[in-house]
């Protein structure tokens, strides 16, 4: 539960969710609001089955894997110019190789639980995942959007 509460905190605090998530508590200085919503949020998923909790878990870590390996290669090119420490073997070549095969594996892992062998396609779990997955970037545009 309270690693649930670390993201939430950090996102309020860049200004990506309401600054009540930011919110510290006087005496022990944690991050209380978002400590509280991320026990109700886990407490409502701890209704579901244990085998859902494993797919949502699954989909979550991949996706943010992606998304992990497509921020290295928009840094890589906006950021060329910028001294590096470490440098994969291969240059480009070897940075595709360690951004691009371990996505294609990602998504081929969840292609895989939406069909699995000898079965048909769940069309429920492809519109709960993809939409879910699809709230983060409509819910970043929708701030950008109103940022303005």
């Amino acid at each position: 539960i309270l690693t649930a509460s670390r993201l939430p905190f950090t996102m309020a605090q860049d200004g990506f969710l309401p600054r009540a998530f930011s919110v510290t508590h006087r005496r022990y200085e944690t991050p209380w609001v978002a400590i509280v919503v991320g026990a109700a949020v886990c407490s409502v998923l701890s209704l579901l089955p244990f085998a859902r909790l494993i797919d949502i878990y699954a989909w979550l870590q991949m996706t943010s894997y992606v998304l992990i390996f497509a921020t290295l290669l928009g840094l890589r090119r906006s950021h060329a110019s910028t001294a590096r420490p470490f440098l994969l073997p291969g240059k480009t070549i070897g940075l595709l190789l360690a951004t691009v095969v371990p996505t294609i594996l990602a998504l081929a892992a969840m292609l895989y639980k939406l069909v699995p062998p000898g079965s048909g396609l769940d069309l429920t779990q492809l519109y709960l995942g993809v939409g879910a997955i699809a709230s983060g970037p409509a819910a970043y545009l929708a701030y950008r959007l109103l940022r303005r």
